[in-house]
């Protein structure tokens, strides 16, 4: 069986955000589709911690080799990185905060890029190693004009698909292909991307 792993960043509630709203209908359709279980990791929640020097050097420490403390602190980002990797599908939902992404969606994704086991650097740039998984991104803005210069969240979307160098998702097997899938009402104030 497939698993969706859906993560969303907004504060706000299920009922008043958009990105979470639009985030839910692409798991729901899929879930239906394919039989998948679901997976729901809210970043917003406030549960995630920042890195620190300390926490950097536990995740960069080899399992076998970390001490009680350093396995203490590595402990949320094995567990996000597992989650990562079991899933089939990942669905981001998030809202566009000051001009770019919301510092969850950073902190997460600061405990998830790990060298050797999400990505590798090679001679040519950095090579993600998460290969045959589907993402699908859903971004909603209320006031920053999506591809305008004040929009940074656009250099995380590449950065992390692959569109630029560094990198989580493999692009010869990232299948996340900008679309519009939003009805004509929203798409001046959201960005989906499949």
């Amino acid at each position: 069986m497939s698993n969706i792993l859906y993560l969303t960043a907004s504060i706000r509630s299920d009922a008043d955000s958009i990105s979470r709203g639009l985030g839910q209908s692409i798991v729901d359709g899929l879930a239906a589709k394919t039989g998948a279980s679901v997976t729901i990791r809210d970043i917003a929640a406030g549960t995630l911690p920042f890195v620190n020097a300390e926490r950097f050097a536990a995740n960069l420490t080899p399992v076998a080799e970390r001490t009680p403390e350093q396995a203490e602190l590595a402990a949320i980002a094995d567990k996000l990185i597992a989650e990562l990797q079991a899933a089939d599908t990942i669905v981001i939902a998030s809202p566009v905060y000051n001009f770019g992404p919301p510092a969850s969606l950073k902190a997460w994704a600061d405990l998830v890029a790990r060298a050797g086991t999400t990505f590798r650097y090679t001679a040519t740039g950095p090579e993600g190693l998460l290969t045959r998984k589907k993402a699908y991104l859903t971004i909603a803005s209320g006031g920053t004009p999506m591809g305008r210069d004040i929009d940074f969240m656009r250099f995380h979307e590449e950065v992390n698909s692959g569109q630029r160098s560094g990198r989580l998702f493999s692009p010869k097997n990232y299948s996340g292909d900008r679309h519009d899938h939003c009805s004509p009402s929203f798409r001046n104030a959201v960005r989906c991307s499949r």
